[in-house]
């Protein structure tokens, strides 16, 4: 019941959806900012 009642509180899911949104940004940052990958050779490009 517990798990249910914590679920279907819409504060608690909205604070669940915003914590998520920031951890994905900040991969995304992470992956964006990583030296190694910022110089690779890609396939894609044909370099």
């Amino acid at each position: 019941m517990y798990y249910y009642e914590a679920v279907s509180d819409p504060d608690a899911r909205a604070m669940n959806r915003a914590q998520r949104s920031y951890a994905g940004q900040y991969e995304r940052r992470l992956r964006r900012f990583d030296p190694r990958r910022r110089y690779a050779k890609s396939p894609e490009l044909g370099d």
